[in-house]
């Protein structure tokens, strides 16, 4: 429950600090955090406009940070639905994977879509969910990218490199 929380003050955060929750929208009255989102005012670090310091930078930044989180999330969960899950005394594997794949999804699919589900059907802005559908899915591809090919071919690169010194030092 506590993560389920966590996962929605991160939504309210990050749609804050991506402006989307703002003083003229639907949920300004319960999900509006004035504190944060004055970042996000014309002219300021966020500023959707590309009016503030660095646009192209910063206005990405509360997008990247909220994929962080959620993958950072994730991992958690997966430690904490594993532990649940081995309580839970089931007659079989079979039984023990279908809950553990039972709790994982949803806890993933809460954590991962919150915030496209409160552009869509709170605010019913389909701007707005088109902009971070196309920001989520093109730094979670970059990311995935990153981690599934460049940081490999650094390693390997990296450890022959240190094979090719061992070898040298050795002769």
């Amino acid at each position: 429950m506590f993560l389920l929380i966590l996962a929605f003050s991160v939504m309210v955060v990050s749609l804050n600090l991506q402006g989307y929750i703002h003083k003229f929208s639907y949920s300004r009255n319960y999900l509006l955090l004035p504190s944060i989102s004055w970042m996000c005012d014309e002219g300021q670090y966020f500023d959707r406009s590309g009016k503030g310091p660095m646009p192209f930078i910063l206005l990405k930044l509360p997008i990247i940070l909220h994929i962080i989180i959620i993958q950072v999330m994730n991992k958690v969960y997966q430690v904490v639905a594993n532990i649940l899950t081995n309580w839970e005394n089931h007659r079989s594997p079979t039984h023990h994977e279908n809950a553990l794949y039972i709790k994982r999804f949803f806890f993933e699919a809460f954590d991962c879509y919150i915030a496209l589900f409160y552009l869509a059907f709170i605010e019913a802005d389909i701007v707005l969910l088109r902009r971070n559908l196309v920001s989520l899915y093109t730094f979670d591809s970059i990311r995935r990218l990153s981690c599934e090919t460049i940081i490999p071919l650094i390693m390997r690169k990296a450890s022959r490199t240190m094979a090719k010194k061992e070898n040298k030092s050795t002769l």
